[in-house]
């Protein structure tokens, strides 16, 4: 969640998404003990990641698109722990859903 309102405001600042996990300011390490953060721009999208390290842990996928001029945020875990990237999630016409294998987390 952190990381998704950091692009908000990264976007509202910069009129763009980052790359970087450094430029969101939050003070995450890309590497840290039980995830891996990272980040993935696309075509009016930015995907934040934090895929587990741990085999019990679930992981997470961000996503923050721009839905014509608004920003539209989503957060989703994997079904199941494990250590693998999660997919995507999509905007279908401004529709905002997790991808495979994964469903829509509790923003907290």
């Amino acid at each position: 969640v952190a990381m998704n309102r950091a692009q908000q405001a990264y976007y509202e600042q910069n009129t763009g998404f980052t790359s970087s996990v450094t430029n969101l300011n939050l003070g995450i390490e890309p590497d840290k003990a039980n995830y891996g953060y990272s980040i993935s721009t696309g075509n009016k999208a930015v995907f934040n990641y934090a895929v587990s390290k741990q085999a019990n842990l679930k992981s997470f996928v961000g996503g923050v698109f721009l839905v014509g001029t608004k920003i539209e945020t989503i957060l989703c875990q994997t079904n199941a722990a494990g250590t693998a990237k999660p997919a995507n999630p999509t905007n279908k016409n401004g529709v905002l859903t997790c991808g495979a294998n994964t469903v829509k987390a509790a923003n907290k």
